[in-house]
């Protein structure tokens, strides 16, 4: 799906327009069976990324740790209610978790090693405090070179949906 079809679905389950998306093709694929995340994946640049249009289904402390397994994994909550978080795990362990507005309060069990590696404190006491996400996630993006362009995202993508995940 793209990102377009995908946020259609979540905002407004089976009541769009049938000219905005093939009905019967995602009726056939389950994505319209039931209540649940619609999750997007792609690659790009060499890493892999997984998008929920809403919800917070992936920022879950059990999903990270689980795709952070044998590698590294950020996660990062941008939700419409103005809520943010962010998570970074390697090797099943959540290293670093918190709230940019309140980057003193992390729930990481070494939120020091998220700071060694990409410096996000000085993007966060540089810059204004309404910017603070922003700000962190492009210095954290930037570092570990994991950004992913908004065009990687608009394009089709693998999609499912977790049936009852929320």
């Amino acid at each position: 799906m793209t990102r377009t079809e995908a946020a259609l679905i979540e905002v407004l389950g089976e009541d769009f327009d049938e000219g905005d998306v093939n009905v019967d093709q995602l009726r056939d694929s389950g994505v319209l069976a039931s209540d649940g995340p619609v999750l997007r994946a792609g690659e790009h640049d060499g890493w892999a990324f997984v998008v929920e249009p809403e919800g917070s289904y992936l920022a879950a402390d059990d999903i990270v740790k689980s795709v952070s397994r044998q590698t590294m994994a950020l996660s990062l909550r941008d939700s419409e209610s103005g809520s943010c978080w962010i998570s970074y795990a390697e090797n099943g362990e959540i290293l670093s978790s918190f709230d940019p507005l309140f980057p003193d309060s992390d729930y990481g069990t070494r939120p020091e090693v998220l700071e060694q590696l990409t410096g996000y404190g000085a993007a966060i006491s540089n810059g204004d405090r309404a910017d603070a996400y922003a700000n962190v996630v492009r210095a954290i993006q930037q570092r570990l070179r994991c950004t992913v362009p908004q065009e990687a995202d608009e394009s089709r993508l693998l999609t499912i949906k977790i049936a009852d995940g929320y």
